[in-house]
């Protein structure tokens, strides 16, 4: 069912999810890299070279590939010392986070939203505006986008928490990208299994043909292959499913790239396998909670069992 409440509707082959955190996946990852690899940038310089205030309280030797990989040590959360709302005044609130863990892995939204930032500060264009041209439209993805406003797609769209507050139809769960506005780096984005599966084949296809009509050859490489090592395997946003024992999918192989979403998303693709398994869910809905792990892995088990190594 694509809802319970208020009253019942069937799910739909092209019903569209706020897939929370498959935005840094899908969105700013490749965005960042875009615009990084346009202006030449170095992921392993400072990102105060490209926004000064960022520097404060200890930030300053942060690099981009610590926030694509989650080890830049600043908190997972945008601190909620005060009611706030704006996007600039989240800026704001980045600038006076001190970084905690410096050097070792912790999962964080805050990485995503600066990274958000940096493509705005590259390029000159809102996030959302930059994805809709460089990296959307050049895929043909045709639903996914931040937010929804449009009466066909709203009605295609799954509804996610209603009790005890309610999120309205087509705006993102995600407390703080709602309050930038519905655009931000870690959450935000809708889309639908097609356009998903758009999306992993581009990936797939990068991997044998690393230029493509998104990503040059170096940052394609990138993409595909920079791993860190320690207590959690990671990529440039991306989990590395296989090396790790949150949510892997060992039988995937080796070179695994997945990540998953609050609502209740997930997208894993296998490199070697030419394999990609995407389970969209709208567990929030109505309450606020439900359990998807069974229901993935079921799904992964499937796929695994039925698919051959690419060739």
């Amino acid at each position: 069912m694509r809802a319970v409440e208020p009253v019942s509707e069937v799910m739909t082959a092209d019903t569209i999810f706020d897939v929370a955190s498959l935005t840094k996946v899908v969105a700013t990852s490749v965005a960042f890299l875009r615009v990084a690899e346009h202006a030449n940038l170095d992921l392993h310089k400072p990102v105060s070279d490209i926004w000064p205030e960022f520097s404060s309280h200890g930030k300053d030797g942060i690099t981009p590939i610590d926030l694509m990989t989650h080890h830049s040590g600043l908190p997972a959360r945008v601190p909620l010392v005060e009611t706030w709302s704006g996007y600039t005044r989240a800026m704001e609130l980045i600038t006076e986070i001190k970084p905690a863990l410096r050097g070792a892995y912790q999962y964080s939204d805050v990485n995503f939203l600066v990274l958000g930032d940096l493509v705005r500060r590259l390029s000159g264009l809102s996030l959302d505006d930059y994805c809709r041209a460089f990296v959307f439209s050049p895929l043909g993805l045709t639903d996914t986008m931040f937010g929804i406003s449009d009466r066909d797609r709203l009605t295609r769209t799954a509804p996610t928490q209603l009790h005890p507050l309610p999120t309205p139809r087509g705006r993102v769960h995600d407390g703080i990208a709602a309050r930038t506005g519905g655009v931000a780096g870690h959450a935000g984005l809708f889309s639908t299994a097609d356009d998903l599966a758009t999306f992993c084949r581009w990936v797939l296809q990068s991997d044998r043909q690393a230029t493509n009509c998104i990503l040059g050859r170096r940052m394609s490489t990138l993409m595909l292959n920079y791993r860190t090592h320690g207590t959690r395997t990671r990529g440039l946003g991306w989990d590395i499913g296989a090396l790790n024992g949150m949510s892997s999918i060992p039988a995937l192989g080796p070179r695994t790239l997945g990540h998953t979403g609050f609502t209740g998303t997930s997208l894993w693709i296998g490199l070697d396998l030419g394999v990609y398994v995407i389970v969209l869910a709208n567990r929030l809905h109505p309450q606020g909670q439900g359990e998807v792990t069974a229901l993935r892995h079921g799904i992964w088990d499937f796929v695994i069992s039925t698919s051959t190594p690419a060739r």
